[in-house]
């Protein structure tokens, strides 16, 4: 039985607008996360080990709340440097600022945009399997353009130490990277059945990967070497539809299932785990994002995506930072 929650709806944002939004200056605040540097993406990083914070062992045990959110997101969204909340709108790239109005970024990107992921300098990095390429949004103009094309159903996208974007492709049975200033590409893992989600940990030397639909029954991970990557291990078994990821500051990895809506929290080294929340709602639970801290979208607070309507959730520990470059304070 689902628990009873408190919902609050929020008001429905206005229709996208016809023109492109290049607005800014960025103002808002940005991250003192400090990410190591990789000559190589087969190098092992330089990243230090953040320190701990005393809220990780005060851990929230369950029984959250959430709000509602009416935007109509299509699988995956991000929050970028600007406000906005960026999400598919047809074959546009939208976003829905924290003020509430709603602005066109990026025109005929994608009819399926099953990743959006806002990079360290400000620009979008889209994962497109109707074309089978990850696309690449400049956000100053709004102009798009594939950097790696000839994919086998591209999915989740992740950002990368320096440039690099990581992403699943499913029908490939692979996990691979993409440097969209050079458009040089390569392949981390092949090891992994049908791959989705992915994330990384927040020393950057872990690539966490969730399946859905078939292959990985659980949550895998794959590790930086002085190599390169290792091989997958797997940290979380389970028959549960499990697809977007994310991680905190702590260390913890979260996802929902997919098909019933409970937010949980991994214990990455015991896989141990707790329910968080159980969505009261139908859908299809594709993605969920930590709020950046800009505006409104706060940082200790995961934002969940039924397709359908977005969820904020309080967690009460802060996610892992997306690193953000010192020149993308201007807006990207």
């Amino acid at each position: 039985m689902r628990a009873t929650l408190l919902v609050t709806l929020w008001a429905c944002a206005p229709a996208p607008e016809a023109t492109v939004d290049t607005a800014g200056p960025f103002t808002g605040p940005t991250t003192d996360w400090t990410w190591g540097t990789t000559p190589t993406p087969t190098e092992t990083t330089s990243t230090p080990t953040p320190t701990r914070p005393p809220e990780c062992d005060a851990l929230s045990t369950g029984g959250l709340t959430y709000t509602v959110i009416d935007i109509f997101t299509e699988e995956d969204f991000d929050f970028d440097l600007r406000g906005y909340l960026v999400y598919q709108s047809g074959t546009n790239v939208a976003g829905r600022h924290y003020d509430g109005h709603v602005s066109i970024l990026s025109t005929g990107v994608s009819s399926d945009a099953a990743g959006i992921q806002v990079l360290q300098n400000g620009d979008i990095a889209v994962a497109a399997p109707d074309t089978g390429t990850i696309k690449y949004i400049d956000r100053d103009t709004g102009a798009n353009h594939a950097i790696i094309a000839g994919l086998s159903f591209p999915n989740a996208i992740e950002s990368g130490e320096g440039p690099l974007v990581y992403f699943s492709e499913m029908n490939a049975d692979r996990i691979g990277w993409v440097d969209p200033l050079t458009e040089e590409s390569g392949t981390v893992t092949t090891g992994l059945s049908s791959p989705n989600g992915i994330v990384l940990s927040p020393d950057a030397n872990t690539l966490y990967v969730a399946g859905s639909h078939s292959g990985i029954d659980g949550i895998a991970a794959v590790d930086r070497t002085d190599t390169g990557w290792s091989a997958p291990r797997t940290i979380v078994s389970s028959s549960a539809d499990f697809d977007g990821l994310e991680t905190d500051v702590c260390g913890n990895v979260y996802s929902v299932n997919a098909a019933t809506g409970e937010l949980i929290r991994f214990d990455p080294v015991t896989g141990a785990n707790v329910q968080l929340v159980d969505i009261a709602e139908s859908g299809y639970f594709s993605s969920l994002k930590w709020g950046n801290g800009i505006g409104t979208w706060a940082t200790d607070t995961l934002y969940v995506t039924n397709r359908n309507k977005v969820f904020a959730i309080p967690v009460g520990i802060d996610g892992t930072p997306d690193p953000v470059d010192p020149d993308a304070t201007t807006g990207g």
